[in-house]
């Protein structure tokens, strides 16, 4: 609500954030869980939540965010040796790799997950759309309008690339991804 009168007590009333700085979300769990940092430009990097902990009311940087890009989610990560990381672009391509081949870091901007070109991400012709942690002999449903279509785990084999490369397209129809689901 607008004037911060909820069930819960204001962010705003425990933390003093910075001047145009805005809350993307809010995580809760365990100190060893891990996380995907990421923002939409196609970097990123993984992090325990532990590491997120700070003394400041003013919080601490910790996410270095491109010029032109905007923050994604942060994404829990059940097992950094065994899952892999699904990534959607506006373009409909799809990239599956490994989510060891991502840099455990504690700050900064990270490494390329996906490549999405400067000068279309400057015009938003392309960016990160979504992101999924895929557990082992895991599929993807993906919504389009009110269209979906379901990857078993065979099918992502297709996608499966390394880590920083362009993904490929998505079937004719399901390029213009909407939400996409683990299953």
């Amino acid at each position: 609500m607008p004037n911060a009168r909820t069930q819960g007590e204001p962010l705003t009333g425990r933390l003093n954030p910075s001047p145009g700085a805005v809350f993307k979300a809010v995580l809760a769990g365990d100190d060893e869980d891990w996380y995907l940092l990421a923002t939409d430009s196609g970097y990123g990097f993984i992090t325990q939540l532990k590491e997120l902990f700070t003394k400041n009311r003013t919080g601490k940087a910790l996410l270095t965010v491109p010029e032109h890009s905007e923050v994604l989610p942060p994404l829990r990560i059940g097992s950094p040796e065994a899952d892999s990381l699904a990534l959607v672009t506006a373009q409909g391509r799809l990239l599956v790799f490994p989510v060891s081949e991502i840099p455990v870091l504690n700050k900064g901007k990270g490494n390329k997950l996906i490549q999405v070109l400067a000068e279309e991400l400057a015009s938003r012709q392309d960016f990160v759309l979504a992101t999924a942690d895929l557990p082992p002999g895991a599929g993807l449903k993906l919504y389009s309008g009110k269209r979906h279509v379901g990857l078993t785990a065979a099918d992502l084999a297709s996608y499966q690339g390394s880590r920083g490369r362009r993904g490929n397209h998505l079937p004719r129809g399901f390029q213009r991804v909407e939400k996409i689901e683990v299953v």
